[in-house]
């Protein structure tokens, strides 16, 4: 999953020179690896654990960076080769990455973005994807704003201080539902 995350790094990056260094990394990594083992299994061996404990500490985060490259993959293709868009209605849900500006859920959090009755935004997510559904009410929708992202819609919040707006990214909007 580590190596794939590197992938999506490289798939996302708008300087080619960037996925060049991201993915020749990634090879050095698993180049020094079979080159200590076949020099000196015990080295190598050694090197392998310490990858393999690495790679299990970013486990979380490359899940995350996972679903969102098989969603962004998978729109892009979906759009360019298919040809087929989804168009957003009112009244329905959104699928959403979770922003840095959202405090109380991770980074990269993938999950439903809808209106409930009284008017307020719900995030609904899954831990990996799997388990009970975990709903995050964050306010009245009117308090948000939809801002022009790199490559989708995003959900800002505005807050206005001193005479001057501010605005925090909250969600990345994929795609309706």
């Amino acid at each position: 999953m580590v190596g794939h995350a590197f992938d999506v790094l490289a798939l996302v990056s708008p300087f080619p020179f960037f996925d060049l260094l991201v993915k020749g990394f990634r090879n050095a990594i698993f180049v020094t690896l079979v080159v200590t083992a076949a020099l000196n299994w015990k080295v190598g061996l050694g090197l392998s654990l310490v990858t393999i404990v690495f790679s299990f500490a970013l486990a979380g985060w490359a899940f995350r960076q996972l679903v969102f490259g098989v969603v962004f993959s998978w729109d892009l293709l979906r759009v360019l080769v298919l040809e087929q868009r989804r168009r957003p209605s009112p009244g329905k849900s959104c699928l959403a990455f979770a922003a840095p500006g959202l405090k109380t859920v991770r980074r990269r959090t993938y999950g439903k973005l809808s209106r409930d009755s009284e008017g307020g935004l719900v995030f609904q997510y899954r831990r990996f994807g799997l388990g009970p559904r975990h709903g995050l009410r964050l306010g009245q929708a009117a308090e948000y704003e939809v801002g022009k992202g790199l490559f989708y819609p995003s959900i800002v919040h505005a807050k206005a201080t001193a005479g001057r707006s501010e605005y925090r990214l909250v969600f990345v909007c994929c795609r309706a539902t």
